[in-house]
């Protein structure tokens, strides 16, 4: 019989495992996979998209993709809004007088009202 393991489950297993010295010989260093993303991004964050995606989990590693996929950074919508457009190439062609004027805070306004990102109240920012 197996069980299913929710985020709450992992969430305690990481609080548990931040109040655990742990020794290089120690049985605690085989790690599951969202133990692993605790050692590579905020706590707060995995927290921050947990309380976003409350279902349950039939495979640990999915959800870590999901996250994966999901985490911007600690950025704001408007910094993404135009990283994502210059990443894209969009504003190479525009003429500077044009490029500067484009209201990146309305732009992130517009993603995330229409879905494409969704802040957290930490400040993370995710893709919706």
């Amino acid at each position: 019989m197996t069980t299913k393991t929710t985020v709450a489950d992992l969430l305690a297993r990481l609080e548990e495992l931040n109040n655990t010295v742990v020794g290089p010989d120690d049985e605690q260093l085989s790690l599951l996979p969202l133990e692993i993303l605790a050692g590579e991004y905020p706590h707060e964050a995995i927290e921050d998209y947990a309380d976003n995606h409350h279902e349950s989990l039939e495979n640990v590693a999915d959800w870590e993709d999901a996250f994966r996929e999901s985490y911007i950074g600690e950025q704001s919508a408007a910094e993404y809004a135009e990283e994502l457009a210059e990443s894209c190439g969009d504003l190479e062609n525009l003429p500077n007088w044009l490029r500067y004027r484009i209201d990146w805070k309305g732009v992130g306004r517009d993603m995330l009202l229409g879905g494409d990102v969704w802040e957290s109240d930490r400040g993370f920012l995710f893709r919706g």
